[in-house]
C-alpha cells in the first residue's frame, strides 16, 4: 500500500514538471506576443496579457503539485525499474495517453480538415465514448453512450462555434 502512494506521488511529480514547462512555454509564447502600442492600444488589452496570466498560473499550479509530491515522497528511492513501468502503464496513464491522442487528433488532423463544428463534435463524441466505455472502471453500455455523447457533443459544438464566433468575433475554418 505503502507503494502505491509512492507511486501516485511519483505521477504527481511529474505531471507538475508537465505542468510547469507547458505554463512556462504558454507564458513565454504569450509574451512574444504582439503588444500593438504603437497603435494606442492599453497594455492591459493586448492580446497575450490573458495568456500570459493563464500560462503563470498553470505553472504555479505544477510547482505547487510538485512541491506536494516531494512532500509525500515522491523524490525517494527507486526500489525497482518496475516502478517506472507500472508508472508509465496504469489506469491513469493510459487515460492520459488517450486524452493526449484525441487532442493531438483534434488540433493537428481535424481543425484542418472538416469545418470547426463538426471536428469539434467529433472531438467531444469520441472522448465521451472512449472514457465512458473503454478506459472507465465501470464502463457504460455502448448504445448508451454512443447516443447521450452524440447529444453532448452536437450541444458543446453548437454552443462553442456560436460563443467564437459571436461573442468572440473569430472567424472559424
Amino acid at each position: 500500500m505503502m507503494e502505491e502512494g509512492r507511486q501516485s506521488a511519483r505521477a504527481d511529480l511529474i505531471t507538475g514538471g508537465v505542468f510547469i514547462l507547458l505554463g512556462l512555454a504558454v507564458a513565454y509564447a504569450a509574451w512574444e506576443m504582439p503588444r500593438f502600442a504603437n497603435r494606442g492600444v492599453h497594455p492591459w488589452v493586448a492580446p497575450g496579457v490573458v495568456p500570459l496570466l493563464l500560462g503563470g498560473l498553470l505553472a504555479l499550479c505544477g510547482a505547487l503539485l510538485g512541491w506536494r509530491a516531494a512532500k509525500q515522497g515522491a523524490l525517494g528511492k527507486l526500489s525497482q525499474h518496475t516502478s517506472w513501468r507500472m508508472l508509465i502503464a496504469s489506469v491513469e496513464s493510459r487515460r492520459l495517453w488517450a486524452m493526449i491522442a484525441l487532442a493531438l487528433m483534434y488540433t493537428l488532423v481535424l481543425l484542418g480538415w472538416l469545418p470547426f463544428w463538426l471536428a469539434t463534435g467529433l472531438y467531444v463524441w469520441a472522448s465521451i465514448v472512449i472514457f465512458e466505455t473503454v478506459l472507465s472502471d465501470k464502463p457504460r453500455r455502448l448504445w448508451r453512450s454512443l447516443v447521450l455523447a452524440l447529444l453532448q457533443a452536437v450541444l458543446v459544438a453548437a454552443i462553442v462555434t456560436l460563443v467564437f464566433q459571436y461573442g468572440f468575433l473569430v472567424r472559424l475554418p
